[in-house]
């Protein structure tokens, strides 16, 4: 099979699994996550709602299981992606934020400091939904391996024809399934003529700091220029566009064997907004009408929406590396 053939292929696999995650979620799955309470904002530990927390968690294991099957011809970031727009079900579901907000305008930092750590929890949902993909995915491998994506190697931007070695050890095998991809010192196989093809491992490092600080660094500026008011929508799409775009920009240039540094960084600016304005004192009413559009951004946003969108710039990089480094036809063969 061409590698553009292959490229049309996972494209669509990925859009379908998207399409499908997000359906999922918004007509099926939905009404077992409702907010019992009347404000009907999607938030857990600041309500204490650790049961539906649990559920949702689960709900997006499953999603990450379905989505690895639909993308199995794909690479592993395409079935996370799809399920992170998946929970963005959830996310479009909810009530604005400002409903909390003027619940607990007398303590707000009794709401954000508990969705500070909601978020930080949500790192774990996410790592989590990594594993399903790739025990998913490893299942269909002993069954019919010429179905799944493998990497091809590249060796000054020409197709090796080889696959990468697999994980030998507890420490590679444990780093394999939480990051979905190889240990560091394999990362001389990196699609992109910027990282020699024997980088050591100390470059490779280097490359993902870089990575994720600039993913932050770009996130943060764009979402400045994007994030204009408090409304729902558009929370959604500074923080998918904004990462979207962060994360293809840093990927590229500094390339890495996965996305974590890309993810993460949406995470990590979460927390530090809510960190930011849970100091924030109570000036009579109306306190709540202070908090900037920041605060007005839930946990479940920042993960559908902004890590979805830098799991995607992350994949549309590398698809870009392909197409820049493979040769027209090869890369990809049947079994």
């Amino acid at each position: 099979m061409s590698h553009q053939r292959w490229h049309a292929i996972e494209k669509i696999q990925v859009e379908i699994a998207a399409a499908v995650a997000l359906a999922a979620m918004y007509f099926l799955i939905w009404p077992f996550l409702k907010p019992w309470d009347a404000d009907g904002v999607v938030a857990f530990l600041p309500l204490g709602a650790f049961g539906r927390l649990a559920e949702f968690i689960l709900a997006v294991w499953l999603l990450a299981g379905v989505s690895a099957l639909l993308t199995v011809s794909a690479r592993p970031e395409g079935a996370l992606l799809a399920t992170l727009a998946g929970a963005g079900g959830a996310s479009l579901h909810s009530e604005p934020m400002r409903l909390l907000l003027m619940r607990f305008e007398h303590d707000l930092s009794g709401l954000l400091l508990p969705a500070a750590l909601e978020l930080a929890c949500m790192i774990s949902v996410v790592l989590g939904a990594t594993v399903v993909i790739q025990l998913v995915r490893g299942l269909v491998t002993q069954v019919r391996p010429g179905w799944v994506w493998r990497p091809v190697p590249l060796l000054g931007g020409v197709a090796t024809g080889q696959t990468t070695q697999p994980p030998t050890g507890w420490a590679d095998v444990a780093l394999f399934l939480l990051v979905g991809r190889v240990p560091l010192r394999w990362v001389h196989d990196l699609p992109t003529r910027r990282m020699p093809s024997k980088a050591p491992t100390g470059e490779a490092a280097v490359n993902m700091v870089a990575c994720g600080g600039l993913t932050l660094l770009l996130g943060l500026l764009l979402m400045i220029g994007t994030l204009f008011s408090t409304d729902r929508g558009q929370i959604i799409f500074s923080l998918a566009l904004s990462f979207f775009l962060a994360a293809g920009v840093a990927s590229y240039f500094f390339p890495v064997r996965f996305s974590t540094p890309c993810w993460i960084a949406p995470v990590l600016l979460g927390i530090a907004a809510y960190l930011k304005l849970s100091s924030m004192p109570f000036t009579g009413v109306l306190t709540w009408g202070g908090v900037d559009a920041w605060g007005h951004i839930l946990p479940v946003d920042w993960i559908s929406a902004g890590c979805g969108g830098a799991v995607g710039g992350y994949w549309l990089s590398c698809r870009l590396h392909d197409l820049k480094h493979l040769p027209e036809e090869g890369g990809v063969t049947d079994e």
